[in-house]
């Protein structure tokens, strides 16, 4: 053994010598390698992981509240109230807070002053304002009223009704909405026509006579023609015939559609004299154009406008007059507003 890591001369075997000094070290390094996974379970295994997603929600606003300070309100027509004022918060500014109107007709929301407010329209009724930020919403019942009428006008030029028939007396009123009903409605000649229900107007014998209101002293009135016939004016619009007596003065002009309502009898566009009444700064023109392909005592015309003056007038109208022989008669009236 000796003889196998020393030479003769006692010097020591270098290449025996490392051999023998790594075989100790492999022999060393085993072992503990040995006892270190001597309790573990070196079998490869697959491993999958899975992602597990938890939803947190987090109250941003803690003992935050917004609050109506009123339980309702009653609003002026085309008066306004910072929402500022309207509302007890707590937590939140006025700017965080979104509110919404339910009805848009009735009001809307807009600065005044330098102030986010509600803004009621000039038509009475009601709507809901509703305030919301996060989860938290309430909502106000906002009532527009009010006692004073501003104006009042009829929607027709004249009312043609037949003997017995009955016709809705159609008003414009300012604020929309107002109820009519206690102010003072009259007709001139009962014996002619009627009123019923303080909200129509029924013939009772051929004639003329006139529907009168009286707001406070200011009194608006119109014809009532009772009638054996009718003449119906529609105007064209786009595709279409809408009726109506009154329109608004263009430099295009308008087509109308004339149909006569009868009991069988039949006429011809020979018996419709229009009689032109020109009352501010154009001249108005009628022509014939067609009878209709669908509809019975029905016709086509024209009418154009000629400008006479580029200065507005306080009366600056025409008007026409439909007329048949027998005595019925349509109004219709062009109004230069511009």
């Amino acid at each position: 053994m000796k003889k196998y890591f020393f030479n003769s001369d006692g010097t020591i075997k270098l290449m025996q010598t490392i051999i023998l000094v790594d075989g100790i070290t492999f022999i060393i390094l085993l072992l503990i390698f040995m006892s270190l996974f001597k309790d573990k379970d070196l079998t490869p295994r697959v491993t999958t992981t899975t992602k597990v997603t938890t939803t947190t929600t987090i109250k941003l606003c803690k003992n935050c509240h917004i609050k109506f300070n009123r339980q309702d309100m009653i609003m002026e027509p085309n008066s306004s109230y910072p929402l500022e004022d309207l509302l007890d918060l707590k937590g939140v500014e006025i700017h965080n807070v979104k509110f919404s109107i339910s009805d848009t007709s009735k009001a809307r929301i807009d600065l005044v002053n330098g102030k986010t407010s509600v803004i009621s329209e000039n038509t009475l009724g009601s709507f809901t304002l509703t305030a919301k930020y996060l989860d938290l919403e309430e909502s106000l019942v906002i009532n527009i009223g009010t006692n004073k009428l501003e104006s009042i006008s009829f929607d027709r030029l004249a009312y043609y009704v037949r003997v017995d028939e009955t016709m809705d007396i159609g008003v414009v009123t300012s604020p929309v909405g107002y109820n009519i009903e206690n102010l003072n409605i009259s007709v001139d000649n009962a014996n002619i026509a009627e009123l019923v229900d303080k909200s129509k107007i029924k013939g009772k014998s051929l004639g003329t006579t006139k529907i009168s209101i009286n707001n406070n002293g200011s009194i608006i009135s119109a014809n009532v023609y009772v009638v054996k016939n009718k003449i119906t004016i529609k105007v064209r619009e786009n595709y279409s015939y809408q009726e109506k007596d009154i329109i608004e003065y263009n430099n295009d002009g308008v087509e109308l559609l004339l149909q006569i309502e009868s009991n069988g009898e039949t006429y011809s566009n020979e018996d419709i004299v229009p009689v032109i009444s020109d009352l501010g700064t154009f001249t108005t023109e009628i022509s014939y154009v067609s009878k209709s392909t669908s509809l019975d005592n029905a016709y086509i015309y024209r009418l154009s406008f000629k400008k006479t003056s580029n200065k507005r007038m306080e009366t600056d109208y025409s008007l026409i007059e439909f007329k048949l022989a027998d005595g019925a008669k349509k109004e219709f009236k062009i109004e230069r507003k511009q």
